[in-house]
């Protein structure tokens, strides 16, 4: 090949390289400015069978949310369950939530709408919502705070510099605690016939009354069978409790389901491990129960508020 023919090449080669680029650019700027009514998490959408992690980033930290066997576990908390309710109204948000309106873009809105990167920078940060498919980012967003209209949340994809306002629901939990499946225990007061610590105990002939102890006193139990919020859950294996437990309440409902909550001092916290069982006669559907439930109990550990804390540890049936 002479000169003459190398350069003609070269000059052909360079501009289909450069007619390829500028098409692409088109392509994609085209596409950023046309997005309104398009879904924000779009791949999600596309891959959402096999979406099985997202990570919720803000200034206070991080949230991460894996999929296994059909459920939702929260990485950061001992791989516990999320809360089905909060995991419902993500999914809902991310496969639902759609580009409604375009907001010019200035530096200075960054700061104002809350739209800044919370890796890269914590003051005026917005929330960094990352969805995958195992290590595979499919989309990463940042929500900003919520417009006037309380009905559009301000977001961006920090690849580009495109403001827009969104809908759905972005008001999410932000610390890992409050994604877990609380409360962990709720004993409907009236369904409970006899509560026992240790060698004392109450008990009542019939839902309604009141429970008298074996002196033939009054008790007021109520405290007692508050609903149970952990702050903290652990796989029983990998933190192993104290072999005898600090203290044993045993709670006896009508049906015959039995709650055996065992409190543990561990670290200068209240640990409490639960099972679920029966009496000798429970009601037919009392076994149903707990079959269908005591996967959120067996094996796990539950760190318990310090009020609650309180009262389970030192309540006396007097």
């Amino acid at each position: 090949m002479n000169k003459k023919n190398w350069w003609a090449l070269s000059v052909i080669i360079l501009t289909f390289l450069l007619t390829v680029t500028a098409a692409i650019w088109y392509e994609q700027k085209d596409s950023a400015n046309n997005l309104q009514g398009k879904l924000v998490f779009a791949k999600t959408y596309n891959d959402g069978s096999r979406v099985n992690k997202i990570v919720i980033s803000s200034k206070d930290g991080y949230v991460i949310l894996k999929q296994e066997n059909s459920y939702w576990l929260l990485e950061n908390g001992g791989m516990y369950f999320a809360d089905f309710r909060l995991i419902h109204s993500l999914l809902s948000t991310v496969n639902q939530s759609i580009y409604m309106m375009k907001i010019p873009y200035d530096a200075q809105k960054l700061s104002k709408y809350l739209l800044h990167n919370p890796e890269k920078q914590k003051e005026n940060s917005g929330v960094l919502i990352k969805t995958y498919v195992d290590e595979k980012i499919l989309d990463e967003i940042i929500i900003g705070r919520e417009a006037d209209t309380k009905k559009y949340f301000y977001v961006m994809n920090p690849k580009n510099k495109d403001i827009w306002l969104a809908d759905g629901n972005f008001n999410l939990p932000l610390k890992p605690e409050e994604w877990l499946l609380n409360p962990v225990l709720s004993v409907p007061k009236n369904a409970v016939e006899s509560v026992t610590i240790a060698k004392s105990y109450v008990q009542r002939e019939k839902q309604a009354a009141y429970f008298f102890n074996e002196k033939g006193n009054r008790v007021f139990v109520e405290p007692l069978l508050n609903i149970l919020y952990a702050l903290n859950i652990v796989s029983a294996e990998k933190q192993k409790p104290e072999d005898e437990p600090a203290r044993v309440i045993d709670v006896i409902t009508f049906y015959g389901l039995e709650y055996i909550i065992k409190l543990y001092n561990k670290d200068n916290k209240i640990w409490a491990k639960i099972d679920l069982t029966t009496t000798s006669l429970p009601k037919s559907q009392v076994k149903e129960y707990i079959n269908e439930n005591s996967f959120l109990y067996e094996g796990w550990l539950f760190e318990i508020a310090p009020g609650q804390a309180h009262v389970l540890r030192d309540f006396k049936l007097e």
